[in-house]
């Protein structure tokens, strides 16, 4: 559930559209790892990972299911394309996350969203409410 010190008042969970869904996060460096699965946890979403890699990724895929994803583009230079295609099969909504331009996703890439780093809570919500749509 969303923490309650970060709950605007009146704030109703139960009408909320993100709650309780499950987000996949790929991301290498830590310190943002945390940060976003914080930010995830904060609108009362369940975090599946961070995972710092494709490989850890596309494991833990194997045996769950989730409702949307957020994958960092660079990995410790490996890119995330492969989880991002698992996604596509799966017909999961996602969206990258980088500092770099638009210009270094693949074609079949190009229509997916891509928020830049760092993000902000409401700017992350608006995002993950047009995903789960």
């Amino acid at each position: 559930m969303p923490n309650p010190e970060r709950a605007p008042p009146g704030y109703n969970a139960a009408g909320d559209p993100l709650v309780g869904k499950t987000v996949l996060i790929i991301e290498d460096e830590p310190f943002l790892a945390e940060e976003m699965a914080e930010l995830i946890g904060a609108l009362g979403m369940i975090v599946v990972g961070p995972y710092p890699s494709t490989r850890l990724a596309l494991a833990a895929l194997e045996g769950t299911s989730v409702n949307c994803g957020m994958l960092d583009i660079n990995l410790n230079g490996e890119n995330s394309f492969r989880v991002a295609d698992l996604l596509v099969e799966r017909q999961v909504p996602f969206l990258f996350m980088s500092g770099y331009s638009r210009e270094v996703l693949p074609t079949r890439f190009t229509s997916q969203p891509m928020l830049k780093k760092p993000m902000m809570l409401a700017e992350l919500r608006v995002f993950l409410e047009a995903m789960l749509a």
